[in-house]
């Protein structure tokens, strides 16, 4: 769904007048998973970037939805998420460290990469280690703000590329086929 978003030309009405650049993040937007304080310095920091979050909101962050250029398009059906997303010049992931997200493996990292998407994380998940070739990692706000201009400016066809290829064997085709390949390769001999 993610990796032919792009040749459906649908494009969703609450996000076709948000104005570019577009720095995006579709997920549960909460404070268990989102550091909402640094989603808030970062916009602060990038105030001629827009920053659209789709997914379900949280009470819990006011002020993040009270910035000018923070728009918060609400919890949307799974199969129109690749059509926000590739209205996205940027994605991010501004994950909070803590126990459930270091042992998080984040799907929509994988999505935002079908997309061909360059993406900005905090270093809170384990295997962030195996996407630093194509995508960006802060710590800090300043930081965090740096990596989304340096998205935007390094982007090209040959790095949505690489980005698409890094995730193109992680179907569910493709799993379903090593669990089938590792029950068969044992002749049998299930124990």
């Amino acid at each position: 769904m993610f990796a032919s978003a792009e040749k459906n030309p649908t494009i969703p009405a609450d996000i076709a007048q948000v104005p570019r650049p577009i720095v995006g993040y579709f997920g549960a937007v909460d404070g268990h998973s989102v550091d909402i304080v640094l989603a808030e310095k970062i916009a602060d920091l990038l105030p001629e970037m827009s920053f659209v979050y789709v997914g379900a909101v949280s009470s819990g962050c006011p002020n993040l939805m009270a910035k000018r250029n923070v728009w918060m398009l609400g919890q949307k059906d799974y199969e129109q998420i690749p059509h926000y997303g590739k209205c996205f010049d940027v994605a991010i992931l501004p994950w909070i460290q803590n126990r459930w997200t270091e042992a998080a493996n984040p799907i929509k990292v994988k999505e935002y990469l079908a997309l061909g998407k360059p993406f900005v994380s905090t270093p809170v998940f384990t295997q962030i280690r195996e996407y630093l070739d194509v995508a960006y990692v802060a710590e800090s706000a300043e930081e965090f703000a740096d990596c989304i201009v340096k998205a935007l400016n390094e982007n090209s066809p040959e790095r949505v590329a690489a980005r698409r290829k890094k995730v193109e064997k992680d179907t569910w085709d493709s799993k379903a086929e090593r669990v089938l390949e590792q029950l068969f390769s044992n002749n049998g001999n299930f124990a």
